[in-house]
């Protein structure tokens, strides 16, 4: 529906799939814009290379695509789109751990790879109102956008910012420490925070990393500056991913603040499904909790 909404108000929009219209929802496109839609069959690089065509020749190009899919379109983004900081948006469906959907499904690279390409912002929204700020912002910029959302409904609810920005969004108050996240990770931080007042830690501040490229360097010098530990949660592989960007950013400042990291680690991810693989890789409250307890001090009262 957003996507329908934002095409009637700029006619240069157009949407394309490489054969996967129902897994990625665009059937109402089609039938409301048939000339502005393009099926190009099982041919993603073409896919990127002919959105590129047509963002050159004044049109606003919609990509639509499976996180996993996307690995076949490398060189296209970079030397298609990224180079002449062309105006195509993907959406990335699917991004992170995809469960039962098979070995060759997971998207787990997007991030990894997508930070080290130029001109690419990358939003990570969490739930359908991040989804739908992330779209609008990416319909007016003029440059590349890559939008990762993962598989399935997303939640809906109303995450009243503390602090307001298109980088970095506090969603929680805490003390002492705070939990940093992004997509999928955020209903896992939010968990995490409730399981640690239960059990008598003092509750961490949540922050929902909205866009991970390029990183809010402010709000992240101020979570540095402003607690003791910090726990990075990612649903993607860990290598290139936003812990490391962390973990640079405390090098460079020489912070004192401890991190810890959980994503997934340098394997290739099994057929399961996707609560299978969270407990696997340790991408739940339970171990967040676990791994953290040794470092923060029991709440008394």
């Amino acid at each position: 529906e957003i996507t329908e909404e934002i095409a009637r108000k700029d006619e240069r929009i157009v949407c394309f799939t490489a054969a996967m219209s129902t897994g990625v929802k665009l059937e109402h496109f089609a039938h409301d814009f048939p000339r502005r839609f393009f099926d190009v069959g099982i041919a993603e690089s073409h896919m990127l290379t002919m959105a590129a065509g047509l963002a050159a020749g004044g049109m606003r190009p919609w990509v639509f695509i499976y996180s996993t899919f996307l690995q076949r379109a490398m060189d296209q983004l970079m030397h298609d789109i990224a180079l002449q900081n062309l105006p195509v948006v993907l959406m990335v469906d699917r991004a992170g751990l995809s469960g039962s959907d098979g070995d060759t499904h997971q998207g787990l690279l997007d991030v990894s790879w997508g930070r080290a390409i130029p001109n690419l912002e990358i939003y990570t929204p969490c739930d359908e109102d991040t989804l739908r700020d992330a779209m609008l912002r990416a319909s007016k910029h003029d440059g590349p956008t890559m939008i990762r959302y993962p598989r399935g409904i997303m939640p809906q609810r109303k995450l009243s910012p503390v602090i307001s920005n298109e980088g970095i969004v506090k969603i929680h108050e805490g003390s002492l420490w705070a939990l940093l996240g992004y997509g999928a990770s955020v209903s896992t931080m939010l968990e995490t925070r409730s399981l640690a007042g239960r059990e008598g830690l003092c509750v961490p501040a949540v922050y929902d990393v909205r866009r991970v490229k390029p990183i809010d360097i402010d709000v992240l010098d101020e979570i540095l500056n402003s607690h003791t530990l910090l726990a990075v949660l990612e649903e993607s592989y860990m290598q290139g991913g936003l812990g490391e960007a962390v973990s640079a950013r405390i090098a460079e400042k020489n912070s004192g603040v401890r991190l810890l990291r959980f994503g997934v680690p340098d394997v290739c991810v099994k057929h399961a499904t996707q609560n299978e693989q969270r407990e696997l890789y340790g991408l739940t409250a339970r171990n967040v909790i676990d791994q953290c307890r040794k470092f923060l001090p029991h709440h008394e009262g």
